[in-house]
């Protein structure tokens, strides 16, 4: 993160002056104020807004307001490039992987300057647990206490040991009061202004994290449709948005716009039905998984809007060699795979698809193709959407191509834990829910994944990146992360 390398350099300038001195002479103690040298824009940047009466960013689970809140908003830690916890209103924290104590920054200020405390970390938390509509609400359901410790600590306690947890808390911390009638109050570098009846976003002054860069204005497009977003981006209005590229209902962008690519925690993958007794066999599951050309894959049916995936987790551990992650695919091995399982005869089988996606059908054609070279027989069932969840609901198919949007913290127990909500082939494994157990407490980080691509319970096949689409010229150094537009928005600098 760039906010860590700055502050790391504050550090070593500071420790290099106590050593030897700094220009000489009498020591001033006078404090320094901050200068400024990033040249203000004043170019027109826009953003969409449904106003709902009180936005509340733990609650609010409208597609529009979802960059407005990230331009106000930030939680105890956000979600880097890797998927990694970077600490943001947290300065450290300890923790077991069941237990966790998290300790506040001393300058976490709301937009008025008063001090972000325990208590509203708390509030925040529990808010997005007890509502059902949040967003949040999933990275909250393993969680059986949250509680202050004074004003500066919150301890947390898990039902289960997960150690990747703080991952989970980019939830907005906010304080709800009457103070402002339209937003709860926030701790992001911008902060709402009322403007001759209309809002728009301005510098907080009090950001923990000092100047903003070149953009230090935001105007508030009110709408009442998320589609209306993208027509007010087509003509200007709105200057920056996220839509789906990979979609069935994907909308083409159009004009001057650079298009900007995040990782992200949606998988694609084969889901494999236990109750064929062929595809019980898992020397069949990995024939099929080693028939697959992932990274050909992406690079075309997927737009080359994709990360090839052998493995359920993003990014991929491709320095550990004893894993062998091959994205290539081969049907020499495939075929080598099948013989290995001593087969009667030559297998078949059906694999259902989403037919409103058209992504989806390609790549599944395109998967179906590289079986079909490595000896194994498919036919693509492509049905409507309501029809495609039905017959994964009644366990109608051999083999499907699904989706899955995973939490940050890559918990594969919807996918794999017997009774799980997207465990739709019926898989059930002791031991891999051991190994499971095992990795998320920390004491065995490789065994999982190497009993996975034994196993093959599922077969991934990539993680979808996101796209973030800004008007072309309006800015420099434009590095969103998975969950964050606005990250690293210090370093912003006005086009030339």
């Amino acid at each position: 993160m760039i906010r860590q390398k700055k502050n790391a350099l504050a550090l070593l300038l500071a420790a290099l002056c106590l050593l030897g001195g700094c220009g000489g002479g009498e020591e001033d103690d006078t404090p320094k104020a901050k200068e400024d040298h990033v040249k203000v824009s004043d170019a027109y940047f826009g953003l969409a807004y449904y106003d709902t009466g009180k936005l509340d960013p733990v609650t609010d689970n409208t597609r529009i307001n979802r960059l407005v809140c990230e331009a106000m908003y930030e939680g105890l830690f956000e979600v880097g490039d890797n998927f990694t916890a970077v600490p943001v209103l947290c300065s450290e924290y300890t923790g077991d992987g069941t237990s966790f104590v998290f300790t506040l920054r001393e300058d976490a200020t709301f937009w008025s300057g008063e001090r972000v405390t325990a208590k509203d970390v708390v509030d925040s938390l529990m808010a997005a647990q007890e509502n059902e509509n949040s967003p949040y609400r999933e990275r909250m359901r393993q969680v059986v206490s949250v509680e202050a410790q004074g004003d500066n600590k919150v301890s947390i306690e898990l039902g289960a040991p997960n150690v990747n947890f703080p991952r989970l808390l980019d939830i907005p911390v906010r304080r709800i009061s009457d103070a402002n009638e339209s937003f709860a109050e926030g701790t992001g570098p911008f902060c709402p202004v009322k403007e001759n009846g209309k809002w728009t976003l301005t510098a907080n002054e009090n950001w923990h994290d000092g100047f903003l860069g070149t953009i230090r204005r935001i105007t508030l497009v009110t709408m009442v449709r998320a589609d209306a977003a993208v027509s007010s981006f087509q003509t200007g209005d709105v200057s920056l948005m996220r839509e789906p590229r990979i979609s069935s209902n994907s909308t083409a962008i159009n004009g001057s716009v650079d298009t900007v690519q995040t990782p992200s925690a949606n998988l694609h993958y084969i889901g494999v039905n236990f109750a064929n007794e062929t595809l019980k066999n898992s020397a069949v599951r990995r024939a099929l998984s080693t028939a697959i050309g992932r990274k050909g894959l992406c690079d075309t049916q997927l737009q080359t809007f994709a990360d090839p995936a052998v493995l359920p987790v993003n990014p991929q551990p491709l320095g550990d060699d004893t894993l062998k992650l091959d994205m290539s695919g081969s049907s020499d091995s495939a075929a080598a795979l099948l013989a290995e399982a001593k087969l009667e005869s030559a297998p078949s089988f059906t694999l259902l698809v989403n037919s409103d996606n058209s992504f989806k059908v390609a790549a599944a054609e395109q998967i179906a193709a590289s079986w079909k070279a490595a000896g194994i027989s498919v036919t693509v069932d492509k049905r409507p959407y309501d029809e495609y969840v039905a017959a994964l609901q009644a366990g109608s198919f051999d083999l499907y191509y699904g989706t899955a949007r995973l939490m940050p913290d890559f918990d594969l127990r919807p996918l794999i834990s017997s009774g799980g909500a997207l465990n739709f082939g019926g898989y059930s494994s002791d031991t891999m829910m051991q190994a499971l157990t095992n990795f998320r407490s920390g004491q065995d980080l490789t065994g999982l994944y190497q009993l996975f691509v034994q196993e093959m319970p599922i077969i991934p096949i990539a993680f979808e990146r996101d796209q973030v689409v800004i008007r072309k010229g309006l800015i420099k150094n434009f590095t969103p992360e998975p969950y964050n537009a606005f990250a690293n928005l210090e370093t912003w600098e006005e086009a030339e």
